[in-house]
């Protein structure tokens, strides 16, 4: 006979089971990149739009609303990396010096390896 804890484990997989079936019903970003008879039914019944209260950031009020230097996490990363790094060399907070010198010098590393590599993809140099 099966315990109440059995019950719920087996609720539980059921469950679990379900989410991958609910994920693969839901369409990707990459319409292009759905075979051409799903693509068809994609454009006819769904509709993809910019979230009208995040802008498509997907955060918070709370999270929008926080700001460094009138700067909020979602202006944060949608700028180019120069201008993020620029950004970050005008902080100056004692409190978390240490973090923000981790910070620039990883922004400046990346800087640095996208001028000695990132041109060769222009290019066309392996």
């Amino acid at each position: 006979m099966p315990t109440p804890h059995s019950r719920h484990l087996a609720s539980w997989r059921a469950g679990h089971a379900a989410i991958p079936k609910i994920q693969k019903s839901m369409p990707s970003k990459d319409v292009d990149a759905l075979q051409s008879h799903i693509r068809v039914f994609v454009d006819r019944a769904v509709t993809f739009t910019t979230c009208p209260e995040c802008g498509g950031s997907r955060l918070s009020e709370a999270a929008r609303s926080s700001k460094i230097k009138k700067t909020n996490i979602a202006d944060a990363c949608a700028m180019q990396i120069s201008d993020l790094a620029e950004w970050a060399r005008g902080l100056d907070e004692p409190s978390v010096a240490p973090l923000l010198a981790t910070l620039q010098q990883t922004l400046d590393s990346f800087l640095r390896s996208f001028v000695k590599h990132g041109f060769r993809i222009f290019d066309g140099i392996p």
